[in-house]
């Protein structure tokens, strides 16, 4: 199965949606993008930018880690400051398990999908394991029928 694949069946009203970030925004607008949005990470963009220049991405987790240093404040800290800037992206050619190791790899729970030369959505590991799952239901569901002896063509 392909990442287009599992784009184009992404739930929750995030389909085709990349959700982003001006740089220079504070964590505090990043953690309240979050909530609203009711996800996990944000591209980090040059402001004013168009087409958008991605500078990184920011997620809940490093909001979390911020958040448990001494020293830190979501109102005064920049996003700039706790993104990753050398993101790891995938195609939306690249099989779906293929992904599933690279965000295993590299301890990473969202993936910004590239197509066409553009970022065109982000799965989560979530996504994937999702994917995985409803692809493995349906070939047990048609192993299931073939065992039985039904078959799709056949008229009861």
């Amino acid at each position: 199965m392909r990442l287009s694949k599992v784009l184009s069946e992404k739930t929750g009203g995030v389909r085709g949606k990349v959700f982003t970030i001006d740089s220079g925004s504070t964590i505090r607008q990043a953690a309240e993008k979050f909530c609203e949005n009711k996800i996990g990470s944000l591209l980090v963009v040059q402001p004013d930018s168009n087409p958008p220049k991605y500078l990184g991405i920011i997620t809940e987790r490093d909001v979390i880690r911020l958040c448990c240093g001494n020293d830190n404040f979501p109102s005064a800290t920049k996003v700039d400051d706790v993104m990753t800037k050398r993101m790891i992206v995938a195609s939306q050619d690249d099989d779906v398990e293929y992904v599933m190791n690279v965000m295993t790899r590299h301890h990473i729970r969202h993936l910004p999908i590239i197509g066409k030369n553009s970022i065109i959505g982000v799965v989560s590991i979530g996504d994937i394991i999702e994917a995985i799952r409803n692809a493995e239901e349906v070939e047990i569901r048609h192993l299931s029928d073939y065992n039985l002896g039904t078959h799709a063509n056949e008229v009861f």
